[in-house]
């Protein structure tokens, strides 16, 4: 169980600049607004979720379930533009 709760944080540390680094790829003007814009929103959700988890089994899910919520509205609301063709 140990290695599972270390093996988690380390895949997400490998994972996720990689996938914000590809997801920025043809947006090169705009990259730094961006990246700043991803670390408010996560130290801001972040800090909206830890007095809603609190220390129950309860709490938590339904932290998981407002996180997966927000981010399925902005997923759905998110227009998704094509790269000019070169």
């Amino acid at each position: 169980m140990i290695l599972g709760f270390a093996l988690l944080p380390a895949s997400h540390g490998l994972g996720s600049p990689n996938g914000i680094a590809i997801a920025m790829e043809h947006h090169g003007e705009r990259a730094g607004s961006a990246a700043a814009l991803h670390g408010v929103l996560q130290y801001s959700v972040a800090a909206f979720m830890v007095p809603l988890a609190g220390e129950t089994l309860r709490g938590v899910s339904a932290a998981i379930c407002v996180v997966a919520v927000m981010l399925l509205a902005l997923r759905l609301t998110a227009g998704r533009r094509r790269p000019a063709h070169t």
